[in-house]
């Protein structure tokens, strides 16, 4: 199965667009954009705790 640092690895690193890293997982573009969406937000959250964090100390 695969996973959201599969995915972002893919897009990021590779540069490939979301169809072909659908193509490669096997799953669908939609799928990917889904996931790419959660992962975005995922590092957007962890980057304004890490922000206040600073800001706090």
């Amino acid at each position: 199965m695969w996973s959201t640092r599969t995915a972002r690895a893919f897009s990021e690193g590779e540069e490939m667009s979301q169809i072909e890293i659908a193509a490669v997982l096997g799953v669908s573009q939609m799928q990917v954009s889904r996931l790419l969406r959660r992962v975005l937000a995922r590092v957007r959250r962890r980057a304004a705790e890490a922000a206040a964090c600073e800001s706090a100390a």
